[in-house]
């Protein structure tokens, strides 16, 4: 079956042209995208309806990475196209939608954060739950109620949120890209100034500081994006934009989850004794 679905997989990519595709599609370029992998669907759809899995091993495979992959190429692009739809509008009628987009896209991501920290860990002890046509997913606490209603033997529910994952990540990088020259745009119009001051921590840091503001309420009383926090922070301290959702789930799997915050507490109580002392 691996050999199969690597060549289905093959014929998509040459049919579609994503290969020779920038981030930004035209139009027209997506359209073909999209003929392509739903071509693509069909054909898998109906060769899973025939056949039998071989292994317990193949069968989480399928569900766990294949199947997830060929999906979320089609969401990607049916969502890519819906926004291109949407450039009929005015500038800053589209730029509103960008950003709702945005805000739904993190909110799902928020909401999926446990699934996803099971698959950044590598981890597979649910997998039988999670994947196996017969097991018992319900027991699962992260699973919400769209898990029960797919096909099987097709695609799990699960294997469905873990393709809207992966196809939201990458919109996410489409949307930013196209908000971008609005960003531009707006800075030229304020005649503003490059800020001197340079972030020398990691990205992580930056990550756990957008959070704490965030659920401190310190920026607008905590109604705010945290990805919004996050684009700030790294446009002025001159540094690059960072990815909320991927660092939050290493956030999560570090021992001590405010490293940073509590770095910053020492350093500050320090450097008041050191300046009361002088």
């Amino acid at each position: 079956m691996e050999n199969y679905l690597t060549q289905l997989w093959n014929r998509y990519v040459s049919a579609s042209g994503e290969s020779k595709m920038g981030e930004l599609t035209t139009q027209d370029n997506n359209m073909q995208a999209i003929r392509a992998i739903y071509a693509a669907i069909l054909e898998l759809r109906t060769f899973m309806h025939n056949y039998v899995f071989q292994s317990r091993s193949e069968q989480l495979k399928y569900h766990k990475i294949y199947a997830p992959r060929f999906i979320a190429e089609y969401i990607y692009f049916i969502q890519v196209q819906k926004l291109n739809i949407s450039s009929i509008v005015s500038n800053n009628v589209r730029r509103k939608r960008l950003e709702k987009e945005r805000r739904d896209i993190n909110r799902f991501f928020e909401k999926n954060l446990r699934l996803s920290e099971y698959l950044a860990g590598g981890h597979d002890y649910l997998d039988d739950k999670l994947f196996l046509n017969d097991g018992l997913q319900l027991e699962i606490p992260f699973l919400d109620e769209s898990t029960f209603i797919l096909e099987a033997q097709f695609i799990t529910g699960t294997g469905f949120t873990i393709a809207r994952l992966k196809a939201y990540e990458r919109l996410l990088n489409y949307i930013e890209k196209l908000l971008a020259p609005n960003k531009i745009n707006e800075t030229d119009s304020k005649h503003s100034v490059q800020s001197p001051l340079n972030w020398t921590d990691s990205g992580i840091s930056l990550t756990e500081m957008a959070y704490a503001l965030k659920y401190s309420g310190a920026i607008n009383q905590g109604n705010v994006d945290v990805k919004t926090i996050a684009d700030v922070l790294a446009q002025v301290f001159n540094t690059q934009q960072v990815n909320i959702y991927r660092n939050k789930q290493d956030l999560y799997s570090r021992k001590n989850q405010s490293m940073f915050i509590d770095k910053l507490r020492k350093d500050l109580i320090r450097g008041l004794e050191q300046s009361d002392s002088i």
